[in-house]
């Protein structure tokens, strides 16, 4: 990622990240002047279960998806400009969120 942006390429990322690690990853970024954009996407709890369910691979069950899912909803409570509401989205739509930031 960050040879890339060294060569002026823009970078998107796919990664889960939690609050806590959240200004950790900004602040390491940082010092490559790098300013990252971040934006988190929240389906309803019931749209996560499903698609839990309808994996083609293995499900990581309700428990998880649960643990995940809180995790996920408290960026609603603190930063939720970066929230995106995927619930009822396809995928290439939820891509388009992304998209827009290159």
């Amino acid at each position: 990622m960050v040879i890339l942006s060294g060569l002026g390429y823009n970078v998107v990322v796919g990664y889960v990240i939690n609050q806590k690690t959240f200004e950790r990853y900004k602040n390491e970024l940082a010092k490559y002047r790098i300013s990252p954009v971040f934006r988190v996407l929240v389906p309803e709890r019931s749209v996560c279960l499903q698609r839990d369910i309808d994996r083609e691979c293995w499900t990581a069950g309700e428990k998880w998806v649960d643990m995940w899912y809180d995790k996920m909803r408290s960026y609603l409570n603190t930063k939720n400009s970066i929230c995106i509401d995927n619930s009822h989205e396809p995928l290439g739509e939820t891509f388009s969120h992304f998209i827009s930031l290159l």
